[in-house]
């Protein structure tokens, strides 16, 4: 049945009702999602910018779990490289005290041949989330040792991760690949260091049966080895821990670093949770307090008809005096009925 409306003020009542009918859907609709613009067709611009935005508030996050996967690898690295340096002293004061007139060289070398038992236990060990940083076994160890520390948007908005890096020359101690890739296992030339002959006396640390294995010889004693020889151990000795211990400073240099980028991408995502309650609270009318913290405001606009007293949900027309309006069946909004006689 069709009814044709002829009042003019019929059909303009029809009008603001079906207006605000429209208002409190779009009303509705902002408060379930906690979003003034949801969609492109809410405004396709700033849409197009809260996107972005949203977007790199999420690889805030993810930035923030690969540094503490980085942090933790670096403090694995450091870990061991003092561990090594350690015991590289050891194996120094067991060489000076060969050097001792009736020493028993044997023993001594059991001593150190222990000790170098356990370096290649820690290097070998030394791993965390599939990674060594200290131990090659490939047929090329990689340049460099990559930890992603943040990201930035290229002027034309593609995605760009930063790193921090660290060159893998430094750090791997043992290169199963190629003996001379390894601090520990390359060959190191005792006459470059002390100039006290005309040819090329190389000395090297650990034997790991390397596929190319190191030239020259092992730092080992016996009762037959000379004063001569333990010199050159000696030297050769002193120029790994000065390698190692340089080494080691840039690892805890990097380690700085990386809890300082830690602190600041924890800080930008403070920021950005600040601003997004500050939006929420914006959008319910109500100022922002840094000092609330994380109080849900949509979680108070849900509890905004409780009575602060008693926490009873207070009644919006209690004289029944006709306040407020309701929806009929077909939709369309009307004043409420009077509930009093």
């Amino acid at each position: 049945m069709t009814v044709k409306i002829t009042s003019a003020a019929a059909v303009n009542a029809l009008a603001v009702l079906r207006s605000i009918n429209k208002e409190a859907s779009q009303t509705q609709q902002q408060v379930s999602s906690g979003y003034r613009i949801e969609t492109a067709a809410d405004d396709a611009s700033y849409w197009s910018v809260a996107t972005v935005m949203r977007s790199d508030s999420t690889n805030l996050g993810t930035v923030g779990d690969a540094l503490g996967l980085g942090a933790a690898k670096v403090d694995a690295t450091y870990t061991a490289m003092n561990s090594a340096i350690d015991l590289i002293g050891e194996i120094r004061a067991k060489l000076v005290s060969a050097r001792e007139p009736g020493t028993d060289k044997d023993k001594i070398n059991a001593e150190i041949s222990e000790y170098k038992e356990q370096l290649q236990t820690i290097v070998e060990s030394t791993s965390f989330a599939g990674e060594n940083w200290l131990l090659n076994g490939a047929t090329a160890a990689p340049p460099t040792w990559s930890i992603i520390s943040g990201f930035v948007r290229a002027p034309t908005g593609e995605y760009q991760a930063q790193t921090i890096d660290f060159p893998s020359s430094q750090t791997i101690l043992i290169d199963k690949n190629n003996a001379s890739g390894g601090l520990l296992t390359k060959s190191v030339d005792a006459n470059a260091i002390n100039n006290s002959g005309a040819t090329s006396r190389n000395y090297y640390l650990l034997n790991a049966n390397s596929t190319t294995p190191a030239t020259g010889t092992e730092i080992a004693i016996d009762n037959n080895t000379t004063d001569a020889q333990l010199t050159d151990m000696l030297d050769v000795t002193d120029a790994l821990l000065s390698s190692l211990t340089t080494t080691a400073a840039s690892i805890g240099v990097m380690k700085t670093r990386i809890d300082d980028q830690i602190d600041y991408t924890a800080d930008l995502a403070d920021l950005d949770r600040q601003e997004r309650r500050r939006a929420r609270r914006h959008r319910h009318g109500r100022s922002f307090d840094p000092a609330e913290g994380d109080r849900d405001p949509e979680a108070d606009g849900r509890r905004s008809d409780l009575d602060p007293q008693h926490g009873r949900k207070q009644d919006p027309d209690p004289a029944g005096i006709g306040v407020g309006a309701i929806t009929s069946g077909g939709g369309a909004i009307h004043p409420r009925a009077s509930l009093t006689a």
